[in-house]
């Protein structure tokens, strides 16, 4: 355990164990870790590619619900000025049928 964390040499006894050092914090991390468990930096090239198309995805996915947001809001407004119009329509309706509407 103390060798995994590059506290002690490993004594030559069983495998011993690979580790790796983050550039960012200097921690000691397991080779086969892909991020450092401290900071989070990417330790492997192909983890830093990763992460780089996941944070592209993400702001492409953001985009797209800003202009959803935004047609659902014109959507809304489209929905008002319908509801008035048809309101109105309805009044003149109303008046013409109740002999108001004419002279």
């Amino acid at each position: 355990m103390l060798a995994l964390h590059g506290l002690r040499e490993h004594d030559g006894r069983g495998p011993a164990v690979k580790v790796v050092m983050c550039p960012r914090c200097r921690s000691v991390n397991p080779a086969t870790s892909l991020f450092c468990s401290q900071c989070g930096f990417a330790l492997k090239l192909e983890a830093a590619y990763k992460a780089e198309e996941s944070a592209k995805a993400l702001v492409e996915m953001a985009e797209e619900v800003d202009a959803l947001k935004m047609a659902l809001k014109e959507r809304d407004e489209t929905i008002r000025d319908l509801r008035r119009e048809i309101d109105g329509l309805k009044s003149l309706a109303m008046r013409t049928l109740s002999g108001g509407g004419q002279r």
